[in-house]
């Protein structure tokens, strides 16, 4: 074989495998990311097993002893009205310990439970959002920034961390 055709041979090996080369980087671009993620599944089974949150809804159900415990303790306590109903009042919430800690910090700050729970879900949660000081726009605040939006005298991280501490405390106190 003369040089030439040497030559020719590894341009052409070289052009046909240069695509190749691309395609091994993965995609790019927007959203590439998950391209790759569904493109290259995960072989840890701990993500194959990843638990999303429950509801609280979910919470209350899966442990029959949870809600009438919750439910009486957060009454002692008054945190939650005699005539109110846990599962209702926590029904727009993410997670149930969120609705603790914000039936806590209404408590604990006099607020509007209806407004706070507003402001920290981002679904109206009354008829009449003028009993508010400010409406909420559809975006959920975290527990410090509606209070602050609400009570801006106070400190608003202190008392949020305070009513996070007393919604754990009463979640252990009444799972056991």
């Amino acid at each position: 074989m003369s040089r030439q055709s040497i030559g020719r041979i590894a341009a052409f090996v070289l052009i046909s495998l240069a695509p190749l080369g691309a395609t091994a980087q993965g995609p790019q671009g927007v959203g590439a990311g998950e391209a790759a993620r569904a493109a290259n599944p995960s072989y840890n089974p701990a993500k194959w097993l990843k638990k999303k949150p429950m509801t609280p809804d979910q919470a209350l159900d899966s442990n029959s002893a949870l809600g009438p415990k919750l439910t009486a303790k957060l009454r002692t306590l008054g945190v939650l009205p005699a005539d109110a109903n846990l599962g209702a009042a926590c029904e727009t919430f993410a997670e149930l310990d969120d609705c603790v800690a914000t039936l806590h910090a209404a408590h604990n700050l006099e607020l509007n439970f209806n407004c706070l729970k507003s402001k920290v879900t981002g679904v109206q949660a009354n008829d009449n959002p003028s009993e508010c000081r400010s409406g909420t726009d559809g975006k959920p605040l975290n527990l410090t920034k509606a209070i602050h939006s609400l009570a801006p005298d106070v400190d608003a991280k202190a008392e949020a961390n305070t009513a996070e501490r007393e919604s754990r405390d009463d979640l252990a106190g009444s799972s056991s």
